[in-house]
């Protein structure tokens, strides 16, 4: 990612993704322990509103939908913008290609030391030949930038910055809640690929 300040942060769980955003605009997701391409950037892209305007990531939320009725899960990334702007990306092209799975509740006990945080040794983890491969399997450039994030939706959320997204449930309809610099709160029902009503 980070040729700036870093804006946000999220753990995308259960996934061992790691979704963050810069001051300028861009939108990065790593890969994170136990994946093959742990520290590695998957895939980024910038929040552009047109070719020469772009606004600042300012809220990100993560969750995993199911659907009972045809036994499906889609992971949606939402990110909220400088501008009052809330977008919705299915991450689940870059899920399924870049053959990430569910951590499992094994590894995060395993990973758990009391007061302890621990050492990470970031580099020499994967060499450059396995991750030219992987990025070749993924169809995407060797900078990790490829088009395997699919916007689903957006609208205008509110009046100034969002501060916070929150999805509240994992079933559809889909219930958010945002908060805002322009002093409000707001409860949103959608669906994964459409807007049904505030």
């Amino acid at each position: 990612m980070v040729d700036s300040d870093i804006k946000c942060l999220k753990f995308l769980d259960p996934f061992p993704l790691l979704a963050g955003s810069d001051i300028e605009g861009n939108i990065s997701i790593w890969a994170t322990d136990p994946h093959p391409q742990s520290y590695r950037c998957l895939i980024s892209w910038k929040n552009m509103f047109n070719l020469q305007k772009f606004s600042a990531i300012t809220a990100i939320g993560f969750q995993v939908f199911s659907d009972t009725a045809e036994a499906t899960e889609e992971s949606m990334l939402y990110v909220g913008d400088k501008m009052g702007y809330i977008r919705v990306f299915s991450l689940e092209s870059l899920i399924r290609h870049s053959e990430v799975t569910r951590v499992p509740p094994s590894f995060k006990e395993k990973r758990r030391v009391s007061n302890k945080i621990e050492d990470v040794d970031y580099h020499g983890r994967v060499t450059d030949e396995e991750r030219l491969a992987f990025q070749k399997k993924l169809g995407g450039d060797p900078s990790g930038k490829s088009g395997n994030v699919k916007q689903v939706l957006q609208w205008k959320a509110h009046n100034d910055a969002v501060n916070q997204i929150t999805v509240l449930n994992s079933l559809q309809p889909i219930l958010l809640m945002t908060v805002s610099h322009d002093k409000l709160v707001k409860f949103w029902v959608t669906k994964i690929r459409g807007f049904i009503d505030i």
